[in-house]
């Protein structure tokens, strides 16, 4: 299964928004896919877009974002802090379709 993932770098004493939208998911108002966030910078993947083999060697490091993105409910989370920090979200493409997302990272 295709997941897609926006590696993102804040640094010290900076906020930044980052908001995963879903304009088009498969199951319409039902559909959804989870969130998964791993502390660290990772681009082990093409086009941002990896597969599960891809993400083997840092498995144990990724956590749930207790999150589902559908169709009318983004992810939206705050990141930063006092120190440089590197993160990486990941977000399953679901099964029975395409699906579409517009991500954005904005300073707040």
């Amino acid at each position: 299964m295709p997941t897609n993932y926006v590696p993102f770098t804040v640094v010290a004493n900076e906020n930044w928004q980052l908001t995963i939208n879903s304009t088009k998911m498969p199951g319409g108002a039902n559909g959804w896919t989870d969130v998964y966030i791993y502390k660290g910078l990772w681009d082990g993947g093409a086009n941002n877009t990896c597969t599960a083999g891809d993400l083997y060697p840092i498995i144990n490091e990724i956590q749930s974002a207790d999150f589902e993105i559908k169709a009318n409910q983004p992810y939206i989370e705050t990141f930063g802090g006092s120190t440089q920090q590197s993160y990486t979200v990941f977000f399953l493409v679901p099964p029975g379709g395409p699906a579409t997302f517009h991500v954005t990272l904005k300073q707040v």
